[in-house]
């Protein structure tokens, strides 16, 4: 089964964002939780793609400590394929500028809850290829509360290359309008 299929299989429908048409296209809008004028719309993307919201994976803290950010997670993950290649993009929003030590463990978090998914995929769905080979990107949408047009992504939190780690995310400041070509182009090769 395609992945994005077996998404909408495993995951409840308030728990996935899916694309709308825009000008013979597509486009995602994606909302920050609690923030109702905090929002990112991002254009030109594949009609298959689909956004899970891992903010609402609830956090094991009858499990764990929390103590070093563990309980934490990012708004989104958003899962397309572009050029016969499967992507897996992790989104934090936030409306104003926060630390990125914060940011880091929430990007963290949201790929611990991937991590999750894709083995109830493998395991409980049968599906051993589900998101394998997917090539993981991570991004943070800051001051999305500013109602400008599209900014151009700043460059990696830490060093040079794809932001294919928590730790090396891409920052994005300002703006609510984004085209998924002038984001992945600092995001896939």
């Amino acid at each position: 089964m395609d992945n994005i299929q077996l998404l909408k299989k495993m995951i409840k429908s308030n728990a996935i964002v899916e694309p709308t048409p825009y000008k013979e296209k597509w486009k995602l809008v994606l909302n920050e939780p609690n923030e109702k004028d905090s929002t990112v719309e991002i254009s030109n993307i594949p009609k298959e793609t689909i956004a899970v919201r891992t903010d609402l994976f609830p956090a094991p803290k009858d499990f764990f400590s929390g103590e070093i950010g563990e309980l934490k997670r990012a708004d989104y993950v958003i899962i397309f394929n572009l050029n016969e290649k499967w992507y897996s993009v992790f989104v934090e929003m936030k409306r104003g500028k926060k630390d990125s030590s914060l940011l880091v463990k929430q990007l963290k978090g949201a790929l611990c809850v991937y991590r999750y998914i894709e083995e109830v995929g493998k395991s409980f769905q049968g599906e051993p290829d589900f998101l394998k080979g997917s090539k993981l990107r991570f991004l943070a949408f800051l001051n999305t509360g500013l109602n400008k047009k599209t900014t151009r992504p700043e460059k990696s939190s830490k060093g040079k290359g794809y932001p294919e780690t928590p730790e090396k995310f891409l920052k994005v400041t300002g703006g609510k309008y984004h085209v998924l070509d002038r984001l992945i182009g600092k995001m896939i090769p």
